[in-house]
């Protein structure tokens, strides 16, 4: 079980990365009612990994033929996938089988990658990662700024000096002539007393 759940991790890694890179063009196929379609793949043992995604617009029936003519693997419904490791198990020709049991056409579309165009596909999604990153953080650093500078206080600024000299209580500082309270200009030299 726990290998099983291994595999379709890894089928999931490989799925994103292809979604995220698009560097496997997928392949597309009508099938009719009652018809059949086959694809070949040529497994090499210097192959790492391959892997086989599939998805259709009504239910097909699929099933995956070893090299030795073993049926490995069968399924029904929408989509499936099927991982292989030619480098432990058989190189050889592997055969992915659609049957539509059906009476109406079903549109298929499907992608076979082997290692190298994983490596590939593997190479852009970790660029495209990386690049997603620094977005994300240059991002970050721009809020963090942003609300820094909102809660910096301003210099308190100040008052406008003075229109005049000081009052000294009862005379005009400018000319020293006596002023009478509560009013704002000498009456000898103009200077304002506030």
């Amino acid at each position: 079980m726990k290998n099983h759940r291994m595999m379709l991790a890894s089928m999931a890694i490989v799925a994103m990365m292809l979604a995220v890179a698009g560097s496997a063009a997928a392949a597309s196929r009508t099938i009719d009612g009652g018809d059949t379609f086959e694809k070949t793949y040529k497994a090499e043992s210097d192959d790492f990994f391959a892997v086989l995604t599939w998805w259709s617009d009504d239910d097909l029936y699929f099933t995956v033929e070893d090299p030795d003519g073993t049926i490995v693997q069968w399924s029904s419904g929408l989509g499936d996938s099927f991982a292989f490791d030619p480098f432990t198990s058989d190189a050889g020709d592997y055969v992915f089988t659609w049957r539509n049991n059906g009476t109406t056409a079903v549109d298929l579309e499907y992608t076979v990658m082997g290692f190298g165009e994983i490596e590939e596909a593997w190479g852009t999604f970790i660029l495209i990662l990386v690049i997603g990153v620094i977005v994300v953080i240059a991002i970050v650093v721009l809020l963090v700024v942003l609300l820094l500078m909102k809660g910096k206080k301003k210099a308190p600024q100040q008052l406008a000096a003075p229109l005049g000299p000081p009052v000294i209580e009862g005379k005009c500082a400018k000319c020293g002539s006596p002023v009478d309270p509560g009013v704002a200009f000498c009456a000898k030299c103009g200077a304002p007393l506030r």
